[in-house]
């Protein structure tokens, strides 16, 4: 089972390393269903470093959450300041044996931005906030210990393929160098206060320290201080591994700042790794090409189980714990003392290397190259290469797809309304249903009229009031049951043509871009403004026509013959009349509704839809165009992947890697496994128009099933006004 780590970087090498570090993690446990929004609890970092906010500093992994750096310089405040912190924090009589030969008076260097490659300057700034290194810690470690560590670590371990077990203590890993100035100066201070947090880093096996070394900083100008700084940081941590305990001066500033846990004997970590850029086989790159390779290879030491076992078993006890044994190191340096078993060997290098499929990298790239490319959709044509032949500027390119694109939007919108289109009148209505009950209605009428009628017939007169009395005093009901349908028929329209709007919205932006799609919205909020005033006018004129009936009647009766027998023809064209009569007025009350239920939707889900699309495009085009994210980070998107080009080398496996899927093949086998998931011919030609149209909508690529939310979704239903629909 997977045991608890905290993580600690010290310096800027450290916190490189620490990034790297939550990157890998987080891309390896989501790609086993890992659904947390960052690593599990059991997993804690901490970066600690001078400055008080942490930096990019041109490096391309993400930052660290805010609760897991630690800057230890406050903002305003110098060098004096500090010194005079560190010397307040002993007692008069032992400051000057606790700072002599090594605390500076003052320095001609801004504290704020740094060491200034000086380790007597980092070591101040660690000794002066020794407090804060322990509260920070000590609040990491806290989390190692919460109630949900050992269920999340279970679960991670189970979907890793690891055996079950018991809860293992936790490891802390120091990551520093040996050759600058705040990491190779504080990161023994901060061994130290890890060992004051909890009695398990005082085990021998407790805290690993990684070190770069100088050959790591070849590529940085200026560093006339490594030399000194190296030979300094090696000769305390051998002195470390080898004295009996701390200097008199030492324990006096761990004492007045609180720290009182110690070692069986020496002090710092007994097991301390060196890590070069290059040995005689392998060179590893760039300094940011190592921190990449050694953040990955310690993130296998925390995901694997096997590993950390043998790391504990083997390597830590054989090589370091055991080493000052004479039958089983023989030491050819001749600085160990042969009959002191405790001086055991102060350094080992640190190889590493990883073999695998690969699966994890391509899956960031596959996430990345998709979502580049939805996002240049979207941005659409910002990103359109200019044919120097036939130059367009971007708005005669917006117009032209405009004007293109028009006709099939506002037919697919549901909301057309110019002839010969009815599109929500219709909506309402159940055509045939509705001839049945009108025409029931108007026999009904006409039986009434009927009785009691002689056989010679009935007076044209009698046969009047007796239609118009019937059609006066039941119209009002029939219109209110045809009132009850057809507000039946408008809740079923009103609760799909959101639904129906925001996937024509996400399929033309997706298609045309943001831009067009805001040109598109803006033409169709004003063809609902012109359609209601249109299906007014419509109603009225029908009223107009309504009206009419009466005389229509009275024309129909007027046959020239004093009598009417009830079978008469006249008297059959009369319920036909009425008939036409009540589906005038029962028409008109429905464009009436149309009218009113097409403003509602202009108010309520075209104006915030249009809104929502333009606040969305002015949001995704700030983010791609900004030089830095919020986070103080270097805006990766100069960087992300892109169809037809080179896979950027952040995608790269790392020098000690290697893998079966290469990067260069990318893109090909991302388009074989999209076609192999595609039934249709023309889809397979055109997969990636498809794959990056399903994963923007939600959709499963092949099955169209709904598996995620789509690019653009209301927050919250849209309720009519009428609450009647």
């Amino acid at each position: 089972m997977l045991r608890p780590f905290l993580l600690v970087g010290v310096g800027g090498s450290g916190g490189k390393t620490l990034r790297t570090m939550q990157q890998t993690l987080l891309r390896r446990i989501r790609q086993v269903g890992w659904t947390g929004e960052g690593l599990p609890e059991g997993w804690q970092m901490l970066w600690v470093d001078s400055v008080s906010v942490q930096s990019a500093d041109e490096f391309s992994a993400p930052l660290l959450d805010g609760e897991d750096y630690c800057g230890l310089v406050p903002p305003g405040t110098g060098y004096r300041a500090l010194r005079g912190s560190l010397a307040t924090s002993v007692q008069p009589a032992e400051r000057m044996s606790a700072t002599a030969g090594w605390v500076a008076e003052d320095v001609n260097i801004n504290i704020q931005m740094g060491a200034g490659q000086s380790r007597a300057i980092g070591r101040v700034i660690s000794a002066a906030k020794l407090d804060r290194i322990q509260t920070a810690l000590s609040r990491q470690h806290a989390k190692l210990v919460g109630p949900t560590v050992q269920a999340q670590l279970a679960d991670l371990s189970g979907r890793l393929g690891q055996q079950p077990g018991g809860m293992k203590p936790p490891i802390a890993l120091v990551v520093s160098s040996v050759a600058g100035g705040s990491g190779a100066g504080m990161f023994l201070d901060v061994v130290e206060a890890l060992r004051s947090v909890d009695r398990v880093y005082n085990e021998k096996d407790g805290i690993l320290t990684i070190l770069y070394t100088p050959d790591v900083f070849t590529s940085v100008s200026g560093t006339t201080g490594v030399p000194p700084n190296t030979l300094g940081a090696l000769a305390e941590v051998l002195t470390g591994v080898w004295a009996e305990g701390l200097s008199d001066a030492s324990d006096v500033l761990y004492r007045g700042q609180g720290l009182t846990e110690r070692a069986e004997r020496g002090f710092g970590s007994k097991c301390n790794f060196l890590v070069g850029a290059s040995n005689a086989n392998v060179s590893l790159g760039s300094q940011e090409d190592v921190y990449r390779a050694v953040g990955e290879s310690l993130s296998a030491l925390v995901v694997d189980d096997r590993i950390q076992e043998n790391l504990i078993a083997f390597t830590l006890t054989n090589v370091f714990l055991q080493s000052g044994f004479s039958t089983k190191v023989n030491d050819r340096s001749g600085l160990r003392d042969p009959g002191n078993s405790a001086q055991s060997m102060p350094f080992s290098a640190l190889g590493m290397g990883r073999v695998n499929l690969g699966t994890d990298r391509f899956r960031q790239y596959v996430s990345s190259v998709v979502g580049r490319d939805i996002t240049e959709a979207l941005l659409w044509p910002d990103y359109v290469v200019k044919d120097p032949a036939q130059p367009k500027t971007n708005v005669d390119l917006i117009d032209e797809q405009v004007a293109l694109a028009w006709e099939p939007f506002r037919r697919s919108s549901g909301l057309d309304e110019r002839n010969p289109a009815n599109q929500v009148v219709e909506a309402l209505v159940d055509p045939a249903a509705q001839s049945q009950r009108l025409s029931a209605w108007a026999q009904k009428g006409v039986s009434a009229a009927r009785q009691g009628v002689e056989a010679r017939g009935m007076q044209a007169e009698e046969w009047r009031r007796r239609f118009l009395g019937y059609y006066n005093n039941f119209l009002p009901a029939v219109r209110a049951e045809e009132e009850a349908e057809r507000y039946a028929l408008a809740q079923a329209w009103a609760g799909s043509i959101q639904g129906r709007l925001e996937e024509l919205l996400a399929q033309s932006s997706l298609r045309y871009g943001f831009q067009v799609t805001i040109k598109l919205l803006e033409f169709l909020v004003a063809e609902v403004s012109y359609s209601c005033d249109e299906l007014r006018g419509e109603a009225a004129a029908l009223r107009t026509g309504g009206q009419q009936v009466e005389s229509r009647i009275m024309q129909a009766l007027n046959v020239g013959r004093a009598r009417l027998p009830a079978d008469d023809v006249a008297i059959t064209s009369v319920g036909q009349m009425m008939h036409k009569g009540a589906e005038i007025e029962v028409s008109a009350d429905r464009h009436e509704l149309a009218a009113r239920l097409m403003d509602d939707v202009r108010m309520g889900v075209l104006l915030p839809f249009l809104q929502g699309v333009q606040g969305g495009h002015a949001y995704l085009t700030d983010s791609v165009n900004r030089s830095q994210m919020l986070d103080g980070r270097k805006n990766p998107w100069p960087i992300q992947p892109r169809y037809g080009e080179a896979v950027p080398s952040w995608l790269y496996p790392g020098g000690t890697e290697r893998v079966l899927i290469q990067h260069g093949d990318y893109e090909s086998i991302l388009g074989t496994q999209t076609c192999n998931s595609l039934q249709d011919e023309h889809e397979r030609e055109v997969w990636r128009q498809v794959l990056r149209t399903r994963i923007a909508l939600g959709e499963g690529l092949g099955s169209r099933e709904r598996l995620g939310r789509p690019i653009l979704e209301r927050s919250g239903a849209w309720t009519p006004r009428d609450i009647r629909a």
